[in-house]
């Protein structure tokens, strides 16, 4: 005989994820909003809670219990956590990383646009062109493509100026020369 959990809707809830959302909030609402929209609270709540124990409730009187509990024995616990959660989310390296380029870019776009038919790659993104380019040169060198009929189509590539970080196009070396 089955239990019911799986046809249930929220028999039972985790209190300590309404006190993380509740020190949050506090804590988002003491940052400058600049910084204060930079910060996702969902990555916040997540890095926490899996740093807390676990609080659950089902019934009315064991969640207000739960929460009194959580309020007088996990409120220090609670505020560290977050605080370093909060710092963990914004010290995530991949999270702040400033792409070279912007892929959006038309430049960018006309640019893969025309990698694309180059290599006969229609899926093509900027994150599998050093793959796939690596592939195609291996290839040249076996003699199993002839690149001769695209000298054309490699200096109007070579022209397209990408606007990257450092000031220069992409393809461009420090002293300006392609």
């Amino acid at each position: 005989m089955k239990s019911g959990l799986m046809q249930r809707t929220q028999a039972y809830q985790n209190v300590m994820e309404i006190l993380v959302e509740e020190e949050i909030e506090r804590r988002l609402d003491q940052l400058s909003p600049e910084i204060a929209k930079s910060i996702n609270p969902i990555e916040v709540a997540t890095y926490a809670l899996n740093r807390l124990p676990p609080l659950y409730a089902s019934s009315e009187k064991g969640w207000k219990y739960q929460k009194q509990r959580g309020m007088k024995e996990f409120a220090k616990q609670i505020s560290t956590v977050v605080s370093r959660s909060i710092s963990a989310v914004q010290k995530d390296p991949i999270r702040l990383a400033t792409p070279l380029f912007d892929a959006k870019d038309p430049a960018s776009q006309q640019a893969l646009k025309r990698l694309k038919k180059l290599l006969l790659q229609e899926n093509l993104s900027w994150w599998e062109l050093p793959r796939v380019v690596e592939q195609a040169l291996i290839k040249a060198w076996h003699g199993e493509i002839s690149w001769k009929h695209h000298e054309q189509f490699f200096v109007q590539v070579a022209e397209t100026k990408i606007p990257v970080k450092s000031g220069r196009p992409w393809g461009m070396d420090r002293y300006g020369r392609w």
